[in-house]
């Protein structure tokens, strides 16, 4: 019997490009999505991650596990904090959303990755994640971040030529800024992402949901 993925969203921006990426990783797995569209919305009139954004996120992945999901993935990087303490009292594999993918940026020994996003938060918490994971791996790597705000409304009006623009754009800033590696920071943007490779000049382009889902595939194997 194939595994069952949950997947929790906090827009339906990443609903698409985390689907198409299991598909892709995991064919034969079964996948439930769990959205509460309102959750970016509170968390970004709160400023911070509250109690009560916090809770909202433990009974959803409470609901995903009480129905027999084999592993739990999330896809807004604004809530990867409540991870920990879910893991602590699990036994079944809980996800951050973007911990994968940056990670694989690390391991492949770029010495200046450029991360691409729209929303100066992801990019922030973005810079300080390769900054880390690098400490651990022994290695200094360089990040030049560049963040085109307009993407993130191009995204939500569904104008794709506008975010491939917009991401493309970002790609050559920090590809002359000396970036080896490029990382795209959000989900949404993995839309972006066949665009982003071809104005790469041949640097290898990661996205959040590819890298979640490779990481699932080996978890369930």
């Amino acid at each position: 019997m194939g595994r069952t993925i949950g997947v929790i969203h906090a827009t339906t921006l990443s609903l698409e490009p985390m689907s198409a990426a299991l598909e892709r990783a995991l064919p034969d797995a079964g996948v439930r999505n769990v959205l509460d569209d309102s959750l970016l919305t509170d968390l970004q009139a709160a400023g911070e991650l509250t109690d009560a954004l916090r809770a909202r996120i433990e009974r959803l992945i409470e609901h995903l596990l009480h129905d027999g999901v084999d592993a739990v993935q999330l896809a807004c990087s604004g809530f990867a904090p409540v991870v920990d303490a879910a893991r602590d009292r699990h036994a079944v594999p809980i996800h951050k959303p973007d911990d994968a993918m940056y990670r694989e940026v690390v391991a492949a020994g770029y010495g200046h990755v450029g991360i691409l996003g729209t929303v100066p938060a992801a990019l922030e918490l973005a810079a300080g994640q390769v900054a880390a994971f690098g400490r651990e791996a022994g290695r200094e790597v360089t990040v030049t971040t560049v963040c085109r705000p307009e993407g993130m409304a191009a995204a939500q009006a569904g104008d794709d030529e506008r975010l491939e623009q917009a991401m493309t754009d970002a790609a050559r800033e920090a590809i002359a800024e000396g970036a080896d590696g490029l990382a795209l920071a959000q989900y949404s943007l993995a839309r972006a992402a066949g665009p982003v490779t071809g104005a790469a000049e041949g640097r290898p382009v990661h996205t959040g949901p590819d890298a979640a889902a490779a990481r699932l595939e080996r978890a369930l194997r």
